[in-house]
């Protein structure tokens, strides 16, 4: 049990390191989250970092493309995601930080809603969820507790 947690902790810390080569905090203001509503014309699935492009209606009814972008090929494909995840005319919801630029583009950092209603995460959204476990399990191992 101790080193399926110790496991569990460097892998989390590993990937924590791996996402923080770079901030995209100069680029999107994560104080802020906008949802966007649209139809899916582009879909690549690489690294360093997968990209969405999304048609939706402004509010005087005109076409704006807007670009998402995500975590790369590796950490999606980790959490099941595939090049047919998401697809070409398919309407889906995003919501996520929005470009300090004001442009059309957002980072994926809340979730997306499919069009079948199928809810995707970014990577990471369950990560406190996992820390909080451990911190249980090492508790009952200090007070002497079994699962």
């Amino acid at each position: 049990m101790r080193s399926l947690s110790a496991a569990l902790i460097a892998m989390l810390l590993s990937t924590q390191l791996a996402n923080s080569h770079h901030s995209s905090s100069a680029i999107y203001d994560q104080s802020r989250t906008v949802t966007i509503d649209g139809i899916v014309t582009e879909f690549r699935l690489v690294n360093p970092h997968a990209m969405l492009n999304v048609d939706v209606l402004d509010d005087a009814g005109d076409r704006v493309t807007w670009s998402v972008e995500m975590s790369g090929k590796l950490s999606l494909s980790s959490l099941g995601w595939t090049d047919d995840t998401v697809s070409v005319g398919e309407r889906v919801t995003v919501t996520g930080s929005p470009a300090r630029s004001g442009s059309p583009r957002l980072w994926f950092t809340q979730q997306m809603v499919l069009g079948d209603g199928t809810k995707l995460l970014p990577p990471g959204s369950d990560r406190l969820e996992i820390l909080e476990e451990l911190r249980r399990q090492r508790a009952r191992l200090r007070d002497g507790q079994s699962d």
